[in-house]
């Protein structure tokens, strides 16, 4: 869920149909080609392009000078790097999932903090009592199980984890941990997992899954994008979740299966974002940028929009498998951006506007509150949108070069971040039985002492079901919402109507949590991005 973006390398040795990994030349040549040309494409970032390892120290504190001007030069190199890699994945490095959250620290070690129900901190405990306040080493007792790896991509469900490992090799493997009852750490098992374990092919004893590109998790789903083109999911799967593995079977998959088109062909395609809601997926392409694909549940039209769900019977979707949307191609409109929230959909379109379509009783689509509608309609007020997310009926987006985020729809939780707590939109309460203000129309609220005011502004955002956490121009993380298990890392079981900065350690002074981030040299882009549709700005 979702979703900043330099390349990063995919070896042509990806794994396809079978566990033996085939050679270079068995790779479609149109997926050669389409790497081939993606090589030199530049990536978005929200930063000025400031290089130098002078400034990167500054961001985060003279006292660290030396040291951080180490890491920026290393990013800077890695940078230049992976610029010429055939990929449009990133590095995310920022994950959040019911009551829990994870980053990188500032020298690459994955930390989590809050709830530990079911093992989802991957430290080998569990419980209702294990939860952590202060952000802690994936590992048993102590110990980084990922000491040495480097993690490309790390992904948070709604009660486990995954991470996603870039061998010396150029492969990938993929760890997950934490709530298994089905299939979704993907080890071929429903045990729950409380440390890290391969994901792997056909069975418990299969190979490991690997030729990945990135990774997104949903409620008690997983999805892979593949480097070689096309989507792997695992998990539940099961109708009221609308056969969210999209393979055209019924029953939970604890093996990754390949996800299906409407005719049983393979869904193809070089993924360029890949998105996974509470009931439904998408995928956005790298070899045709204005080509959409979806599958899931229909029940509320979120996963086919301008399509009443009453006539969807027979088609594709129906049948638990993918369909191409042509909504948005239709209409001379092209899709940077996705954000799938628990029944609605919102499209960040390349003019920096957004367009929602779906359930609409907390006001999530931004517009007509408490209408549901199967047809997007334009969220008001919104320009120079650079990045979306969904969450539990509503919605968050990074706003371009300031790095102001706004959020609409349910705030019950106080998920809106506006400093106002429960459902109050703008400085006004809403009536309790429709969530969505006191008029017909849904003002989108500026989450507080976030670009604006002089304060940092967000360079990606992390959205789960009812809080967010973003990371910072000053390489912090802040959270608001929900609390109970000390999600927001601030050491507190308390709600946050306003982002709260994340704390490494206790007392006072508290030290905050320094967060890794590749693009902490220069992320601009030039003509190139600006004629494919792309904004000049930051990409989560």
């Amino acid at each position: 869920r979702a979703r900043a973006h330099l390349p990063t390398p995919r070896p042509l040795d990806s794994m396809r149909r079978t566990p033996t990994l085939p050679a270079p030349s068995s790779v479609p040549v149109a997926a050669r080609e389409t790497a081939a040309s993606a090589r030199d494409r530049p990536r978005e970032g929200f930063v000025s392009c400031d290089p130098s390892p002078e400034r990167h120290a500054r961001a985060v504190g003279s006292s660290t000078l030396e040291t951080h001007a180490r890491r920026a030069r290393k990013a800077l190199v890695v940078a230049l790097l992976l610029a010429r890699a055939p990929t449009a994945a990133a590095k995310k490095l920022l994950l959040t999932s019911d009551s829990a959250s994870c980053a990188l620290d500032d020298a690459g070690v994955m930390k989590c903090w809050g709830g530990n129900e079911h093992g989802q901190l991957g430290n080998g405990q569990s419980g209702q009592t294990a939860y952590e306040f202060t952000p802690s080493v994936v590992g048993i007792n102590g110990v980084d199980v990922f000491n040495g790896k480097d993690l490309e991509h790390i992904a948070g469900g709604w009660l486990h984890h995954c991470a996603l490992e870039r061998e010396q090799s150029g492969g990938t493997k993929v760890w997950c941990w934490g709530y298994n009852g089905y299939g979704q750490v993907g080890d071929g098992t429903t045990t729950l997992r409380t440390d890290p374990v391969l994901v792997k092919l056909g069975d418990a004893n299969g190979p490991a899954l690997t030729g990945v590109s990135s990774l997104v998790l949903g409620w008690d789903i997983t999805c892979a994008a593949m480097s070689a083109g096309g989507v792997m999911c695992w998990g539940r799967n099961e109708a009221n979740l609308g056969y969210a593995c999209g393979d055209g079977t019924t029953g939970h998959k604890s093996n990754p299966v390949w996800v299906k088109m409407s005719d049983y062909s393979d869904l193809q395609g070089v993924v360029r974002e890949l998105y996974v809601g509470q009931f439904h997926s998408c995928v956005l392409f790298e070899d045709d940028l204005d080509r959409l694909v979806c599958w899931g549940m229909q029940t509320w039209g979120i996963a086919n929009p301008d399509v009443d769900p009453a006539t969807t019977t027979n088609d594709g979707m129906a049948r638990f498998m993918a369909k191409e949307i042509t909504y948005f191609k239709d209409r001379g409109k092209r899709v940077k951006s996705l954000g799938l929230g628990s029944d609605h959909t919102c499209a960040l379109l390349t003019t920096g506007t957004v367009e929602c379509w779906g359930v609409n009783d907390y006001g999530q689509l931004g517009v007509n509150c408490g209408v549901n509608s199967y047809t997007p309609a334009q969220v008001p007020g919104l320009s120079g949108v650079a990045s979306i997310d969904g969450g539990n009926r509503f919605t968050c987006v990074i706003i371009s070069f300031t790095g102001e985020v706004k959020c609409w729809g349910n705030n019950a939780l106080n998920q809106l971040g506006s400093g106002f707590p429960d459902n109050y939109y703008g400085s006004e309460a809403s009536e309790a039985s429709a969530y969505c203000g006191v008029t017909s129309s849904v003002r989108t609220s500026s989450v507080a002492n976030i670009g604006t005011n002089g304060n940092p502004g967000a360079r990606v955002l992390a959205v789960s079901w009812y809080h967010t956490c973003a990371t910072m121009s000053d390489f912090t993380i802040r959270c608001w919402g929900n609390n109970p298990r000390g999600q927001l890392g601030d050491h507190q079981t308390e709600a946050r109507t306003e982002p709260v900065t994340v704390l490494l350690s206790t007392g006072s002074p508290g030290v905050n949590f320094i967060a890794f981030d590749t693009r902490g040299a220069c992320g601009c882009c030039d003509d190139m991005m600006k004629a494919r549709g792309f904004h000049t700005d930051c990409k989560a």
